[in-house]
């Protein structure tokens, strides 16, 4: 049974890979000197006089363990530039062989700012697609996640940049030893828009495979996630390290492809936050724990059931009342932000307001539809490690799924029934460890935890929330990865 559960977290902690991978492909910053980088005529310096296509390939690694390679290519267009790139994933999720492949294709004007893009995630028969274009400060794109295409429209604050070409935009911007400068960066994952904060720091030697580099160091942070880069003195990647520890380091073509290859690491089990002192989880009402080795300002740990004092935190099982209800749908203003549409939470679909309606029935009691709904999220779904960016009309459709399709479904239905609700992810415990998951929250006359995947309601006190809302904000997992650790302190 616990072996079922912790298949269900094998696409959530695969789209955090993806992510730190994304981060750590942001960081290719140029410079030539130590202390000056002046403004340069991009084509000759960057593609050179005679060459209009410029390679890069990078292999990376976990713990040492080749698990993919990245090649990007940037040619001259007309207008401006074509970058294109392509990632490749292969890996062991436990024990289930993943093979990703990410594609992304981007035309800038000749400042480097986004004007078409492309992005296609394929993971088996699974795969994720949007594409747009930028006029000004309006996207406009559309996205199939398997469920039909949908359009959409978003005002940004500014022109923004594709991580590919943030590189060669501060390159012709120019950069000074020590300085420090923001950026705009569009991610067609999320569908979200991150600023990015890059700091040129100290010049510094590496001992890659035997040989020895001078690189200068480059740090960029968002959202407190950071990455460090190195390049030589010509502006090539040396190396690049993101959060959870994955590395990227440069290589030709062929060793991209074939070099560095062994036996398939588990990373589920390899990023599972292990305990000293295993319990038995049934029947908890209270869980005591301390939090170590990272920084908890910026979660959402304090609130609810959850109560915080340093690094401790104190999680008490919800006592559901009867009374804590109310008709449908919820007519106060306080809740809207959590009854609307979002990205891939489409709860204005025809669909899903069809199948919320058909499954609360004549119900207008708000509890009484959570438990309806709940449970027929778990008993619909074929519990699947699925890697893809969910969205609740393909989850609809495909009936399968792990943690995360499971959530987004739920809220989804939730919210077209006229319940408030949202999406949560932390760490939930099982077999002597704590493992990477997402469930969600509904408002009834407070916030209560509900794991559809498991169809607890309320959720166990082993879920420990860190976050709540869109992949954005659960992107802020990746600072826990590889460093936090958990001591249990008391169980009751």
């Amino acid at each position: 049974m616990h072996r079922n559960k912790k298949k269900h977290t094998l696409s959530f902690l695969l789209r955090l890979i993806i992510v730190s991978i994304w981060l750590c492909m942001l960081g290719v910053l140029i410079q030539r000197e130590v202390h000056k980088r002046a403004p340069v005529d991009f084509d000759a310096d960057t593609l050179g006089q005679h060459i209009d296509t410029k390679h890069e390939w990078a292999g990376i690694y976990f713990n040492n363990n080749k698990i993919g390679y990245t090649h990007t290519d940037i040619k001259k267009v007309e207008e401006g530039y074509h970058f294109t790139e392509q990632v490749f994933l292969d890996m062991s999720l436990m024990n289930v062989p993943q093979q990703v492949h990410i594609y992304i294709s981007s035309v800038t004007d000749r400042n480097f700012l986004l004007k078409l893009f492309s992005f296609k995630l394929k993971a088996g028969v699974i795969q994720f697609v949007a594409f747009g274009s930028i006029e000004g400060t309006v996207l406009k794109m559309v996205v199939d996640t398997g469920a039909g295409e949908q359009k959409k429209t978003f005002s940004l604050p500014q022109p923004p940049i594709m991580a590919s070409s943030l590189k060669y935009a501060v390159l012709k911007h120019g950069l000074t030893y020590g300085e420090a400068f923001t950026r705009t960066i569009f991610d067609p994952a999320t569908m979200g828009i991150r600023t990015l904060q890059v700091e040129i720091e100290q010049q510094e030697s590496l001992n890659i495979r035997g040989k020895i580099y001078q690189g200068y160091k480059i740090r960029q942070i968002f959202d407190g996630i950071t990455v460090h880069t190195w390049i030589d003195a010509q502006g090539n990647i040396i190396k690049e390290e993101s959060p959870m520890g994955l590395v990227m380091i440069r290589e030709d073509e062929h060793e991209a492809r074939t070099a560095g290859w062994g036996k398939r690491q588990d990373m589920v089990e390899a990023t599972a936050v292990k305990v000293k002192n295993p319990f038995l989880k049934d029947g908890l009402v209270s869980l005591r724990l301390s939090l170590k080795n990272v920084a908890l300002d910026g979660f959402m740990l304090q609130g609810g059931r959850q109560l915080v004092n340093g690094d401790c935190i104190t999680i008490s099982l919800e006592q559901i009342k009867k009374t804590d209800t109310y008709e449908l749908p919820y007519k106060h203003e306080d809740m809207q932000d959590f009854l609307k549409p979002e990205p891939f939470i489409e709860s204005d679909d025809d669909g899903i307001r069809q199948y919320a309606a058909t499954i609360i029935g004549a119900t207008t009691d708000a509890q009484s539809a959570v438990r309806l709904l709940c449970h027929w999220v778990y008993a619909t779904l074929e519990k699947r490690p699925t890697v893809s960016i969910p969205s609740a009309r393909a989850v609809l459709a495909a009936r399968q799924g792990d943690c995360n399709e499971h959530a987004v479904l739920f809220v989804a239905l939730c919210r077209a029934a006229g319940i408030p609700a949202r999406i949560c992810a932390g760490l939930v415990y099982m077999r002597g460890g704590f493992y990477y998951h997402a469930w969600a929250e509904v408002y009834l006359t407070t916030w209560v935890s509900i794991d559809p995947t498991l169809n607890q309601f309320p959720a166990d006190v082993t879920h420990i929330k860190f976050v709540h809302g869109s992949l954005e904000q659960q992107t802020k997992l990746l600072k826990l990865i590889g460093k936090l650790s958990i001591e249990v302190i008391e169980y009751l």
